[in-house]
């Protein structure tokens, strides 16, 4: 009788326990939305019937935490639509003369997703379009800088921009560069390489990770390229899957653009980048490529690049960031 009694308990719980994974109708996501459980995003309209929400329809009209979402195709459980309301306008970094500093590296196929000190990758050399100001590369290659060089390149190097008033966009740029701890003032030409061209930078508070998922349609299968740097640390993840991590305290982060190969099916994918500052400037630059190695190194201007997605498509967009 205890058996008996013991299974029926268990069979229950089971039950329980499956009850709370259900499938939410749009009728119930349009009550929420009213109760302020979900914030709607302008612009779209939630169906008032019984159908389930799809993964797809989630994030098209709700702010949400979309690392959790399912990329397989299947329709979201309820408790995987978790609200996110820290909703910001995605702003165009702060333009240092250190970020990319140290140039572009494409990793090997097979890499360590954690990049912190990963060897494993080769620099795009005499190509000015994938670097920086060289004369402020503080890293060791293969090495993290010290704490000292830290303070005196990254955070020093701050750029202040105006933009003249003659038509042209291209920003009239004063700098102020640490040399042997003292401050020159000197003109400069707007910073280049990558993470200045691409970069977006949000609200959120310091030691505080934000989050965005994108969702791209692939023509076909094969090895794409994304490239990333982060003041100060980043994730990449593709359907859920980590393919790049930087979560060290040091330059390196930010004073490389790092290149990864990944290899993916033709269709839907979801990409889910993310940052975290520690103190100071901040900023994220994430760009996919469908090009090959070769290809990327020859580059020397967007035109030349299959460019999938850029974060600098998303600056003065209202981005749902979790944090």
């Amino acid at each position: 009788m205890k058996k008996i009694l013991y299974a029926f308990c268990c069979l229950l719980l089971t039950q329980e326990l499956y009850a709370q994974n259900y499938l939410a109708t749009h009728n119930l996501i349009r009550t929420q939305v009213a109760s302020s459980i979900f914030k709607q995003r302008p612009g779209t309209t939630i169906p008032a019937d019984n159908k389930c929400i799809t993964a797809d329809e989630a994030r098209s009209w709700l702010y949400l935490d979309e690392s959790t979402l399912p990329t397989n195709g299947r329709m979201p459980w309820y408790q995987e639509l978790k609200p996110c309301n820290n909703v910001y306008v995605l702003n165009t970094i702060e333009s240092l003369n250190v970020y990319t500093a140290c140039g572009s590296y494409i990793y090997d196929v097979g890499y360590n997703v954690d990049l912190r000190d990963n060897c494993a990758r080769s620099k795009i050399k005499n190509n000015s379009f994938w670097a920086g100001d060289t004369t402020v590369c503080g890293v060791n290659i293969c090495t993290s800088a010290s704490p000292s060089s830290i303070q005196l390149n990254a955070k020093s190097a701050r750029l202040l921009s105006t933009t003249a008033n003659t038509g042209d966009t291209t920003p009239m740029v004063t700098s102020r560069i640490a040399t042997n701890g003292l401050m020159a003032a000197a003109a400069w030409v707007a910073p280049a390489g990558p993470m200045n061209r691409c970069g977006i930078k949000s609200l959120t508070p310091d030691e505080q990770w934000t989050t965005m998922t994108i969702k791209r349609t692939l023509t076909h299968a094969g090895t794409y390229y994304i490239g990333v740097g982060a003041d100060n640390y980043f994730r990449v993840s593709v359907d859920n899957q980590l393919v790049a991590k930087y979560e060290g305290l040091d330059q390196a982060a930010f004073e490389l653009w790092h290149i990864v190969p990944v290899t993916l099916t033709a269709g839907d994918h979801y990409f889910t980048i993310g940052y975290s500052n520690h103190s100071s400037a901040s900023g994220l630059g994430v760009e996919m490529y469908d090009n090959t190695a070769a290809q990327l190194r020859a580059a020397t201007s967007y035109s030349t690049l299959n460019l999938i997605f850029s974060t600098a498509d998303f600056r003065g967009s209202n981005v749902s960031l979790c944090y």
